[in-house]
């Protein structure tokens, strides 16, 4: 592990909405701390985000910046969007005077363009960290003002034709991230071994849909006795999943929140999720075969381009929402599950896609910025 014993920085790490957008920016904070190179951060973020739960219980401060994205259908709250920027523009500015960073990170959503944009401006070193293949509307927006922008995909630099600061560095996990016992794994889900586990989730909220399909096929899929279910519902579809997952209590493990990925990638055989860009990321880290259901309505379409660069690896299927057909989702599932030298190579390509180093790299490009 590389150490850097240089200048200790003051930081301001702008992002968040979602998770994806928030957990980049603390591995990277984490990096910083872990090298000792870390004065100070504050966390840029919006009431309405993910953030505003997380960076306090992280211990970090956090500051509001009022913006919100521009609503792609006809919403009332578009009429004060205008008016949203030139207040945020104000606040950090603000911001930015008083606190005097040495740089700006930002990872994304909408409450990071006003506080690089204002960086940038002052000449503050800026480095945009960018998660999905097809990157937001924030990031092709800023890129040329940032001093530079790691992407996370090799395909994500073709909507950049005129921007000469891109590094493809993958996206940073926490360190530790799959540290965990293959045993004690088992045992924590009350699984076994002796069976191939099928890891259902949709992140922290669920996925209602892949819920829903997947309880379509449930009876024949549980009829293959070497099959078990490992199912992160969500709360909202928790009691439903639960109750008709009740005869297959032996062989399914259904919760509404798994609170230790590592541990659950540790004993998949092969996982039924969204293409989100950090779920990604964890899987290729992992190792995990995976079968994508886009979410349909993800900003520009992104967790379908996110996905098809896996599935164009070999390191995984697609099944588009819409072509959710319960014959086709279960012969997909059941040859995969069957077939185990198909999924060790997928294995193999899900790995060499992933970038454990990602955060190091990273931050020593930071590191270079403000020297």
């Amino acid at each position: 592990m590389k150490t850097d014993a240089g200048k200790k920085l003051r930081i301001i790490v702008a992002g968040g909405g979602t998770g994806g957008h928030l957990y980049p920016g603390l591995a990277l904070v984490e990096e910083l701390k872990r090298r000792g190179n870390l004065a100070d951060i504050i966390f840029a973020g919006t009431k309405r985000g993910i953030e505003s739960r997380i960076i306090p219980k992280e211990g970090y401060r956090l500051k509001y910046i009022w913006i919100r994205g521009f609503q792609r259908s006809l919403n009332p709250a578009n009429l004060i969007f205008p008016l949203r920027v030139i207040v945020s523009l104000l606040q950090a500015y603000r911001l930015v005077r008083h606190y005097k960073p040495d740089a700006v990170i930002g990872t994304g959503g909408y409450v990071s363009g006003p506080v690089l944009y204002v960086a940038a401006k002052l000449k503050i070193p800026t480095l945009i960290q960018e998660q999905n293949s097809y990157p937001g509307v924030t990031t092709r927006l800023l890129a040329q003002h940032a001093s530079i922008v790691h992407l996370s995909f090799e395909e994500s630099k073709k909507y950049f034709k005129e921007t000469k600061n891109l590094v493809v560095t993958g996206n940073p996990i926490r360190a530790g991230f799959l540290i965990t016992g293959k045993n004690s794994a088992y045992d924590k889900f009350h699984l076994t071994s002796r069976k191939k586990t099928l890891f259902v989730f949709g992140g922290s909220q669920g996925a209602h849909a892949i819920n829903l399909a997947v309880l379509d096929i449930l009876e024949p899929l549980m009829r293959d006795p070497g099959i078990q279910l490992l199912w992160g519902t969500g709360y909202n579809d928790y009691q439903t999943v639960k109750k008709q997952c009740k005869m297959y209590r032996e062989r399914a493990s259904v919760l509404p929140y798994i609170d230790n990925m590592p541990a659950a990638y540790a004993i998949t055989d092969a996982a039924i999720c969204r293409s989100g860009a950090m779920t990604m990321t964890e899987l290729s880290l992992a190792g995990v075969p995976a079968i994508f259901i886009p979410l349909p309505h993800a900003a520009a379409g992104h967790q379908e381009f996110n996905a098809r660069v896996l599935v164009d690896r070999g390191a995984a299927e697609m099944i588009r929402e819409q072509d959710l057909k319960p014959e086709i989702f279960l012969d997909k599932i059941i040859n995969l599950l069957k077939d185990d030298s198909r999924r060790e190579k997928m294995t193999e390509r899900m790995k060499e896609w992933a970038n454990p180093a990602a955060a190091e790299e990273i931050i020593d490009s930071l590191l270079k910025l403000v020297k």
